[in-house]
């Protein structure tokens, strides 16, 4: 049976209608994602006009159903291999390309009109086909990033055999010096180039959808492998948990490293069986957030680990789908020494290093916050000034070291006498206290005897006698000054004159 080469033609251009509507549908799902798929369906279309005009060969219109018709089918080539280059993000020789289009276009126009040879045209043809597709071979071999070759494999079958089939007929056109006078003769050579037409029609953009699929799976592989790295080499505690029960998927390694349960222990089970939450009321406001479909901003919590410890966290938690079911993604940061040297900081930024009391600043901060007490309740307070007697004798004969242990043993006396308020170290052996509002003028100054009596009793420290004595004076908020400066010199000066009678004795 003789197959006539214009069906074959045909069933070629309807193939790559077919298979470029199919592409429109791939490259609208990706078309954010990935280039080049525009230009293979044009490059489909382009060819399937082109093989089309063909078909309608005469002599009258020999313009458009030959030189047009082949100039289609070099351009779908020329689309074709920008699409690949920028499908696979690799350099393209567009100049080079149209220089070779242009000669080709300029001796298949010396065989159609000056010396008419469908024989050289078929020539031409097959030069370019081998070509383009010899190029796009050279660039699967040679440019393609290592982690794509894999990819390519069927593309480059489909090229290299598409080059062979034209290699082929080259050598068949040159040896055998054939005249042909009409492609539709239904010879050897128009019924080869038909079926060549079919077969590289339908397998060519084939190849294309199995490139596409092919990268799309290997994407997919690689961003499980960035996940897996991600998820469980982060430093960062990271939890998997069912969107509906709260059921632990995954783990990674800092999730066993820092809470102490192991992923076994962990799987399968619910962040409040294991017990991690301190408080109950933080776990339940940031699951309140996450099913209302509220953002949870990084939170400060506290959690317990398996051995009981309990450390401070940033916890953050957001919706993830995973192989199609609703999950819940934690991140927790262990900030537990973070917040313990923050707490240090802030300690020596507060209080006096010598003996732990309250410094100038936190005296100035708390004095505030009594007076926003007052501005509310109407009651007053009560600041204590104390300097102690005889303390530079103990300096000059047993040295400063020990003085500053004799420091500290009266910051404690006052810590003890004054529990419950503020006392505060000025510098040197000068101390304030701010009493709260809740004291009486009768505590006040029962206080003020304790100190002193405790003080003038503080005999000896490591074998060393000592001879101290304490003044102090106090003055009231409001009556005796609206700012702490006139406070500190109302109760100086009641020091100053209980001193001075001392002295006077």
């Amino acid at each position: 049976m003789q197959l006539d080469v214009r069906t074959l033609y045909l069933g070629g251009s309807v193939v790559a209608f077919i298979f470029a509507i199919a592409l429109i549908e791939v490259w609208y799902i990706n078309k954010y994602r990935y280039k080049g798929l525009f230009e293979w369906i044009l490059s489909l279309f382009i060819q399937a006009i082109g093989v089309n005009l063909t078909i309608y060969r005469t002599d009258s219109n020999e313009f458009l159903t030959i030189f047009i018709s082949n100039m289609l089918i070099f351009s779908s080539y020329v689309l074709l291999i920008r699409g690949f280059c920028r499908f696979m993000i690799i350099p393209n020789r567009k100049a080079q390309h149209g220089i070779i289009v242009f000669i080709m276009i300029l001796t298949f126009l010396y065989f159609l009109y000056v010396y008419p040879s469908l024989q050289m045209r078929f020539v031409i043809i097959s030069l370019v086909s081998i070509y383009f597709f010899g190029y796009l071979s050279y660039m699967i071999l040679y440019k393609m990033p290592a982690y794509y070759v894999k990819t390519t494999r069927f593309l480059m079958a489909v090229s290299l055999s598409f080059i062979a089939v034209n290699i082929v007929r080259l050598i068949y056109l040159v040896s055998f010096g054939i005249v042909f006078k009409d492609l539709f003769d239904n010879q050897l050579n128009g019924t080869v180039s038909g079926i060549a037409i079919i077969v590289y029609m339908t397998l060519l953009p084939i190849s294309l959808l199995v490139l596409i699929h092919n990268r799309a799976q290997a994407e997919i592989l690689v961003e499980e492998v960035k996940f897996e790295s991600a998820f469980y080499e982060s430093p960062t505690v990271m939890i998997i948990s069912k969107y509906d029960d709260g059921l632990i998927l995954d783990v990674n390694k800092s999730f066993e490293l820092i809470t102490g349960f192991t992923k076994e222990e962990a799987v399968g089970r619910t962040s409040v069986e294991l017990g991690i939450w301190e408080s109950e009321s933080y776990r339940a406001e940031t699951y309140r957030k996450l099913f209302s479909r509220e953002k949870v901003a990084p939170l400060e919590v506290k959690l317990n680990t398996k051995s009981g410890k309990v450390i401070d966290v940033i916890f953050s938690s957001s919706e993830m789908a995973l192989l199609g079911e609703k999950t819940i993604i934690s991140l927790v940061s262990d900030v537990t020494e973070l917040y313990k040297a923050k707490e240090e900081l802030t300690y020596f930024a507060t209080h006096d290093s010598l003996t732990g009391l309250l410094n100038r600043h936190q005296l100035n901060n708390h004095f505030n916050e009594l007076v926003m007490e007052f501005l509310k309740t109407k009651k007053g307070f009560t600041l204590v000034f104390m300097d102690l007697d005889r303390f530079k004798p103990v300096n000059d004969t047993y040295g400063h070291d020990f003085g500053d242990l004799v420091l500290i043993e009266v910051a404690r006396i006052l810590k003890t006498v004054f529990n419950n308020h503020f006392v505060a170290r000025l510098g040197g052996d000068e101390f304030i206290v701010l009493l709260r509002s809740d004291s009486t003028e009768k505590d006040v100054i029962e206080k003020i005897n304790r100190t002193r009596k405790a003080i003038e009793g503080f005999k000896e420290l490591d074998g060393n006698t000592i001879n101290m004595g304490a003044s102090l004076g106090y003055s009231k908020y409001p009556q005796e000054g609206k700012l702490l400066e006139e406070l500190i010199h109302e109760a100086d000066k009641k020091m100053y004159e209980e001193k001075t009678k001392k002295h006077h004795k």
